[in-house]
């Protein structure tokens, strides 16, 4: 909810609106995380042996408050991701590491163990919500109060927010591991752990890849311009720079990756070897959820989140593929089934989304870019008999990124109208690409 209409008051100048949402937003939080604290309080002396099991006994109040606390510090990063002001959210990570690692080893220090660590996770969370509101304050205030439209939408933001929260409800049993207890009811335990030990790594690189971890920002400026232009003209354009820079970043690193994921295992990971052949399966489909992001900024702007309900569907898919494919192909037949659940997800929200609006993906820039890592792909090859340990590893990654931008350089793949309107965030011609 912040980071659709945060944006839009903002570039409407009504900041009195985008304050409203923001404090809303955390009051809900910290209001249904007491609800639900006290619920469960209640249930734990109802069911004891059951409830405990799953809330750690006497722990429930802590570790309640430690969610709530973690969920307000959300509120607050969504909120800085609508203004676009990463480098504030940058400066406060940075400060709340510093603060964190300094409360963690004072915990040692002073005997308090495990639990002066857990107290420091909630302290750390409390300056960060502290910061982070008193800028967010500073930053809305001095804007001026604007025109408070939020009274005269209150329908349609309700509306928004109750589909999103249905969407996010369904992902719950789609996305997240119920695969595992097939795994493990077919293949056991062990065979369990190799599989998400493979899933963990993938997913680990996914989720640092910069177009998974700028999505914040991708959609609040889709957003924004959407709100600003009220063009799909302007969707479209930026829908096509999304892919070009999820492509310039995901093709290179997934192509090289399952190249030299071998040397890694050996020199890291030994007796996890036996997990190799898993990794370019997953790795292959876990693209398709890195470009569903664009498409999914598209179903925001447009406000159309029930395309996402609509796709939470894929669960009719995955659990019976996921139940038939571990049975009889053992852990191969498991990554198709959970890979490919990704890919029917980002083909569901595809096609609905391009029933609203004509999006088209720039084939020719993916083209480029595929041929740029093919060429440090070759690279890698080459010098492969030579990473023997983390040295030569490093060194050949290394090789490997300089031989890409070398020939990203010569072969662009963004044309000068996107490296411009790139070169602006960066205030400086960077993007040379």
């Amino acid at each position: 909810m912040i980071l659709r209409y945060v944006p839009e008051y903002i570039i409407k100048h009504d900041y009195r609106a985008a304050k409203r949402i923001i404090l809303s937003s955390m009051g809900a939080v910290l209001f249904f995380g007491i609800f639900i604290s006290i619920l469960s309080a209640i249930l734990s002396k109802i069911w004891p042996n059951f409830i405990n099991r799953f809330f750690l006994a006497g722990y429930l109040f802590l570790v309640s408050l430690l969610g709530i606390l973690r969920a307000e510090v959300g509120i607050c990063e969504a909120a800085f991701g609508s203004f676009l002001k990463q480098g504030y959210k940058i400066l406060f990570e940075v400060l709340g590491t510093i603060l964190k690692l300094i409360l963690f080893i004072s915990s040692l220090k002073f005997g308090f163990g495990l639990f002066g660590i857990v107290i420091s996770i909630g302290l750390v969370d409390i300056f960060l919500i502290i910061i982070y509101f008193l800028r967010i304050n500073f930053l809305l205030s001095k804007q001026g109060p604007g025109l408070n439209r939020i009274e005269l939408e209150r329908k349609r933001i309700i509306k928004f927010s109750f589909k999103e929260y249905i969407a996010k409800l369904l992902s719950f049993f789609w996305y997240t591991k119920i695969d595992a207890y097939i795994i493990n009811f077919f293949l056991g335990a062990a065979s369990t752990g190799i599989f998400y030990f493979v899933v963990t790594i993938v997913s680990m690189l996914t989720d640092y890849m910069p177009g998974s971890v700028m999505q914040p920002i991708s959609q609040a400026i889709f957003s924004r311009q959407y709100a600003k232009y009220e063009s799909q003209r302007e969707l479209c354009y930026l829908f096509k720079l999304n892919n070009k820079l999820n492509a310039f970043f995901v093709f290179p690193v997934f192509i090289v990756f399952p190249l030299v994921i071998d040397k890694i295992l050996i020199i890291f990971f030994k007796k996890y070897l036996v997990s190799l052949f898993l990794f370019p399966i997953l790795l292959f489909f876990m693209a398709f959820y890195i470009f569903s992001m664009p498409v999914r900024n598209i179903v925001i702007a447009l406000e159309k989140n029930e395309i996402t309900i609509f796709s939470g569907a894929v669960i009719f898919y995955k659990i019976p593929m996921a139940i038939f494919l571990t049975k009889n192909f053992g852990l191969s037949g498991a990554a198709f089934a959970v890979g490919s659940s990704l890919f029917v997800y980002f083909l569901i929200q595809l096609l609905l989304t391009r029933r609203l609006i004509k999006i088209r993906y720039p084939w020719l820039s993916f083209f480029k870019i595929l041929m740029n890592s093919l060429i440090a792909a070759l690279a890698i090859l080459l010098i492969r008999p030579l990473i023997t340990n983390i040295f030569t590893l490093i060194l050949a990654l290394f090789l490997a990124f300089i031989v890409y931008l070398v020939s990203s350089f010569f072969n662009k793949a963004f044309e000068e109208y996107d490296r411009n309107l790139l070169n602006k965030a960066f205030k400086k011609p960077v993007w040379i690409f």
